[in-house]
């Protein structure tokens, strides 16, 4: 069963572009296993909701992840549900 993953961070809209320019620098940007990814900005911050296939592909991606989070200057808190339905058109 897929897993809904949603990240509250203190990350700006800059260093959440930040990420994706470092992701896209490590080729990293499509990660095996992430179904979906959408971020917004709420309240000033991004917000992150992810579809990952396991968990294993998830803690695998975290590895190049979170130092590059932790390289912008940010934080991000997943919290993680097994998703009941998952849906593409």
């Amino acid at each position: 069963m897929p897993l809904a993953i949603t990240f509250t961070t203190n990350l700006t809209a800059a260093q959440y572009d930040e990420i994706w320019r470092l992701l896209r620098q490590e080729k990293a940007d499509h990660p095996q296993g992430r179904l979906s990814h959408v971020g917004f900005e709420q309240k000033g911050v991004m917000r992150v909701v992810d579809v990952w296939d396991t968990m294993e592909h998830f803690q695998a991606f975290g590895e190049t992840l979170l130092p590059i989070i932790a390289k912008v200057g940010g934080e991000a808190v997943p919290e993680i549900v097994e998703a009941r339905h998952f849906q593409t058109s």
